[in-house]
């Protein structure tokens, strides 16, 4: 380990589900994709997960002002569970992908 975090490795060809969540705004986002690989940088983040996903769609709902650039990250499709979480919750849901 170089830095000061772990290098994580995700697995080739499973599901990720990516959540950002705002309080403040009530809100929270949910996109899904496939892992086709892995960018190791010092810089920023330490790992970097490439998903194949539909960028076009994430770009045209992606919402700057309320959930900034982090967000968390999941191994496998959660996207249902999430949704029905943040509705319980009382959570407006974003689908970015779609």
């Amino acid at each position: 380990m170089n830095g000061g975090s772990a290098i994580v490795e995700f697995p080739l060809g499973e599901t990720l589900t990516t959540i950002k969540i705002s309080i403040l705004k009530k809100k929270i986002a949910v996109r899904t994709g496939r892992i086709i690989g892995m960018v190791k940088d010092e810089k920023a983040c330490r790992v970097k997960v490439l998903v194949e996903s539909d960028a076009k769609k994430i770009l045209e709902n992606y919402d700057w002002d309320t959930f900034g650039f982090h967000g968390v990250s999941f191994l496998g499709d959660h996207r249902h569970d999430i949704i029905s979480a943040a509705r319980l919750a009382g959570l407006e849901v974003s689908e970015e992908d779609r």
